[in-house]
């Protein structure tokens, strides 16, 4: 079930991208430039546009350049291929990951009212987009991913390592989120009071009692992408590239209060 849910997720994730990136090219593409009255269309060369803070050439910091860097490749704890990607959703313990859209990802940060004074914490961070949104858009005072695959890690520390200075409020952590108790670098969840997360919605039964347990009464902000949490009331909720966006606050005691 969890992965038919994933897999019409990635194909509605991925058709809104491409309608995203053509629109986005056909107005880079061309610029109108008027002279004596005639219109003349001139050809731009598309770019990849890096954040400001990035160094991918690694011009600063004198690090090797790797060849492919920013591609997923799934890979066992050991390192070795999988033989088919069934093998790799049966080793996820929650959900495989799906990047999530710029577009998706700063309004999740909106809705949350992210800012200076917030710690950010993303649940299966994946390639870190939001850690790096949350502290170069949104400025907020720290912000800490959590993830348990070893190669989204490796992609996430690796644009870290390409930040020069590198920014010491920005942290990557692996994690089970099912059992923090197993992990050997501690996780304060107490600090949180921004969370986002992307999970479909057998995972975020999962992790449900967890967060409860932790954000209940506090005022945390926590934001769910794809799918609802089951039980939870949403304080807001909006559809963005056809993904929709949940705001949620746990209330004391996880007492509810009806709509009149």
């Amino acid at each position: 079930m969890a992965f038919l849910q994933m897999r019409s997720l990635c194909l509605k994730t991925n058709r809104f991208t491409r309608q995203h990136l053509n629109l986005s090219q056909q107005i880079e593409s061309f610029s109108s430039v008027k002279e004596g009255g005639i219109t003349r269309n001139r050809r731009r060369k598309r770019k990849f546009i890096h954040n400001k803070y990035d160094d991918p050439d690694n011009k600063m910091t004198g690090l090797p350049v790797k060849k492919n860097a920013g591609v997923f490749h799934p890979k066992k704890d050991d390192g070795t291929d999988f033989d088919s990607f069934d093998d790799y959703i049966a080793s996820v313990p929650l959900s495989p990951w799906v990047p999530t859209p710029d577009p998706v990802a700063r309004r999740m940060l909106q809705i949350a009212d992210a800012d200076v004074d917030d710690v950010h914490f993303d649940l299966g961070s994946g390639d870190g987009r939001l850690n790096f949104m949350a502290l170069d858009v949104f400025k907020v005072k720290k912000s800490v991913g959590l993830e348990l695959d070893i190669e989204l890690l490796k992609m996430s520390e690796d644009r870290l390592s390409k930040r020069w200075p590198k920014p010491s409020n920005l942290e990557f952590i692996r994690t089970d989120i099912l059992d923090m108790n197993k992990n050997s670098e501690h996780v304060d969840l107490t600090e949180c009071t921004v969370l986002t997360m992307f999970f479909v919605e057998d995972a975020l039964q999962k992790i449900k009692p967890l967060l409860e347990e932790n954000f209940a009464g506090t005022g945390c902000r926590i934001v769910t992408n794809g799918y609802p949490m089951k039980g939870w009331k949403p304080k807001w909720k909006e559809f963005v590239l056809g993904l929709p966006i949940f705001l949620y606050e746990i209330p004391e005691g996880c007492m509810w209060i009806d709509d009149p």
